[in-house]
């Protein structure tokens, strides 16, 4: 048996290392595979018929309150406007001819050359701003015809 003395082992010295500490972050990463779910989602739909015509965002992408999601082709919008107008200035015509009849209608009264119900019935029709069936006469109060031509899509939450 081989006696060595404790004197020799202590002599083997270990090598330490001195350093300053300092306070930082632990970053611990850990690598998996699956999929994420959005605890918030948002159905986005528009109130106007119309073919999509460019997309701002894609499926995933972050978005803020009020920003613009996607853009509609508004051809389709613009036509019925373009009726709508078109209608308000057939109506404002035909007013003005029922007010015209309805003045020539007051003067033959005056001269007792129609009946007064007839002037009753026109005044009526005229105040009422309806059509009669047996009358071509359309009255319609003129008020400025006002269109929204909102083509583009934002949503109003972020997220």
């Amino acid at each position: 048996m081989l006696l060595v003395p404790l004197a020799a082992q202590s002599q083997e010295r270990a090598e330490v290392a001195v350093t300053r500490v300092t306070q930082q972050a632990v970053i611990e990463e850990i690598s998996s595979s699956g999929s994420l779910i959005s605890l918030r989602n948002a159905e986005v739909s528009v109130k106007t018929a119309g073919a999509v015509q460019t997309t701002a965002v894609d499926a995933g992408d972050r978005v803020r309150a009020e920003q613009l999601l996607l853009q509609l082709d508004d051809k389709l919008i613009q036509r019925e406007l373009a009726l709508a107008q078109a209608r308000e200035q057939q109506a404002g015509v035909l007013a003005d001819d029922a007010r015209q009849q309805l003045d020539e209608l007051i003067a033959l009264a005056e001269e007792d050359n129609v009946a007064a119900s007839e002037v009753r019935r026109a005044r009526a029709s005229f105040a009422g701003g309806h059509v009669s069936p047996s009358s071509p006469t359309i009255i319609s109060s003129k008020r400025p015809l006002t269109a929204s031509l909102r083509s583009a899509m934002s949503l109003p939450v972020s997220g």
